[in-house]
């Protein structure tokens, strides 16, 4: 493979200063062309990674979400058959979404919510 000798000549076989500034100054623009072309692919790969994961993980959200309520609606009419009325089985269905989303609450004050944010750093930044 030929190297292009208008913008690098090895400086050690340059007898003029002049010389030795230009194949200096082509060295200096190749490593920064390099580095910049280096930089904007990490940068499209990890957007590209960071997008494929948001989707995947909306879709997922968004079915879970749709099982949950279907699964939520049977229980609260097979609650309130047992109890004698509908209207009392999705009372406490959501009375029991009411208990969980305090729990949450309470856990994601704590430890939880600060270990989510820093898991979440980490991924951004590839570790």
């Amino acid at each position: 493979m030929e190297r292009n000798t208008d913008t690098y000549q090895d400086p050690r076989t340059i007898a003029d200063l002049g010389g030795f500034v230009d194949s200096l100054v082509g060295s200096a623009k190749g490593a920064l062309r390099s580095e910049r072309d280096y930089i904007t692919f990490m940068l499209a790969k990890r957007s590209a990674e960071a997008t494929a994961k948001l989707i995947g993980s909306v879709a997922a959200f968004v079915l879970f979400g749709l099982m949950v309520l279907i699964a939520s609606i049977g229980a609260a009419i097979w609650a309130g058959r047992a109890m004698g009325d509908i209207v009392y089985g999705f009372a406490a269905v959501a009375a029991f979404y009411g208990l969980l989303a305090i729990v949450f609450g309470a856990l994601w004050k704590g430890s939880m919510g600060k270990n989510f944010i820093v898991g979440l750093i980490n991924s951004f930044h590839g570790h």
